[in-house]
């Protein structure tokens, strides 16, 4: 049985701005494409250090 933190997190993150947390579905899309678009490599002002 979830907890009633769990219930309030999921109510909050389904009510707010952000649509990726909606629904699973939605969950798993948004984490796919930013795997995706994920770039590893440091800053332009950090590399030329």
């Amino acid at each position: 049985m979830p907890s009633f933190k769990s219930h309030v997190v999921s109510f909050v993150l389904r009510h707010s701005r952000k649509k990726a947390f909606s629904s699973p579905e939605n969950l798993q899309r948004w984490i796919s494409y930013a795997r995706k678009t994920e770039d590893h490599h440091p800053p332009a002002s950090l590399r030329h250090r």
